[in-house]
């Protein structure tokens, strides 16, 4: 296994071709040069990357992009289909940070607890976020005790749930989790609004992660909002390549458009990670990374994987959340499915691009090669 250590990946930047300047009247209709093609593939993509009036979240939306030739290297693939979505996601990252902006000043201006700080984390603040990811609000406060949080938390989102209701913003679908209050715009911006302790919140890492471990188990799965920061901070570092982010996006769009099982919905968290350690096993190559990850999803009996120097101690499948060792993300969802179809991506990467326009051929060609 390759050491977890950090280094760089460099890579050099393509080279736009020039053109000298000749008589037309001597020359034939240039050629498309592959980086014409690749532009002409991203923009025939495009066309049907968003239907009219759809709802980005469902899989028959992420499923609507033409088909990727088949002629073309993965590399090409995959260049290609990351290049299709980044204005979607540029765009849909704009709308929420609009919509974020006014639910941020709702909740500093409330009297209910005092408010140090609103914190926007997840794939937002990593930068790996995508149309349809939800946004993280870390709301930190002076008034809130770092124990027993069951005892208060449940009290604590019925009150911010009526001072959103108060404020008229336009919200709908609110609910609640043990830790979150979740809400969706008329944007369609879906919200996980969670609190934490401005004691936890300010502490060092060290600190958090040796009080943690000396807290009552029944408060671990509070903490997981006083992580954010260095979570965000951590994960920023090590995806700082942008053919790496555009993998974890590209997958994150697989799993939405992909079908699950009940309890079988891959953790997004887990498989950034995992896309991070493949690219390093494949030293910054996108063809190898891509052809790792599946491998390691394939075997989830022999994974054992931490992006940091933290030991591993327990029972495989084991993905070490990179800033909480005790959070194991592999033990958050069931295997059986996600381990299927990697095997089956790992025989035939075309599988991989077709849930992206044809999810009906997906389940044929499946279907095909678990018979053989």
């Amino acid at each position: 296994m390759p050491t977890t250590s950090s280094f760089n990946v460099v890579q050099n930047a393509s080279k736009k071709p020039t053109m000298v300047d000749t008589p037309s009247m001597n020359l034939a209709p240039p050629r498309p040069s592959p980086l014409d093609e690749f532009a002409s593939l991203g923009q025939e993509m495009m066309k049907h990357c968003l239907k009219p009036n759809a709802d980005p979240r469902s899989p028959s939306q992420i499923s609507s992009i033409s088909r990727v030739p088949s002629d073309k290297s993965l590399k090409f693939k995959l260049d290609a289909c990351i290049k299709c979505f980044e204005d979607v996601d540029r765009e849909r990252n704009m709308l929420r940070s609009a919509a974020i902006d006014k639910i941020c000043e709702i909740l500093k201006a409330c009297q209910i607890v005092t408010v140090s700080e609103i914190y926007k984390a997840g794939s937002l603040k990593k930068g790996t976020s995508i149309a349809t990811s939800d946004v993280d609000l870390i709301l930190v406060s002076e008034d809130l005790p770092t124990t027993q949080q069951w005892t208060w938390m449940p009290k604590l989102l019925i009150l911010l749930e009526g001072v959103l209701r108060l404020s008229r913003l336009p919200i709908s679908n609110m609910s609640m989790t043990r830790f979150s209050l979740q809400f969706v715009t008329d944007d369609d911006v879906h919200v996980d609004l969670l609190p934490t302790s401005a004691e936890l919140w300010k502490m060092s890492l060290d600190e958090r992660q040796h009080k943690r471990k000396s807290a009552d188990p029944k408060e671990h799965p509070y903490w997981s909002a006083s992580f954010a920061k260095d979570s965000c901070y951590r994960m920023k570092k090590l995806t700082e390549s942008a053919p790496l982010t555009g993998l974890i996006r590209l997958v994150k769009r697989w799993r939405m458009a992909v079908p699950w099982d009940a309890g079988c919905t891959p953790h997004k968290y887990c498989l950034e990670i995992l896309m991070i350690y493949s690219w390093r096993c494949a030293e910054g190559n996108i063809e190898e990374a891509f052809t790792k990850f599946w491998n390691l999803c394939a075997a989830p009996a022999n994974l054992s994987i931490t992006v940091t120097d933290q030991p591993i101690s327990k029972t495989a499948p084991v993905v070490l959340d990179c800033v909480d060792p005790t959070n194991n993300l592999a033990s958050q969802f069931k295997w059986y499915q996600l381990e299927k179809h990697a095997a089956l991506i790992s025989k035939k990467p075309e599988l991989f691009f077709s849930v992206f326009y044809s999810p009906k051929k997906e389940e044929d060609e499946m279907a095909t090669l678990s018979l053989n």
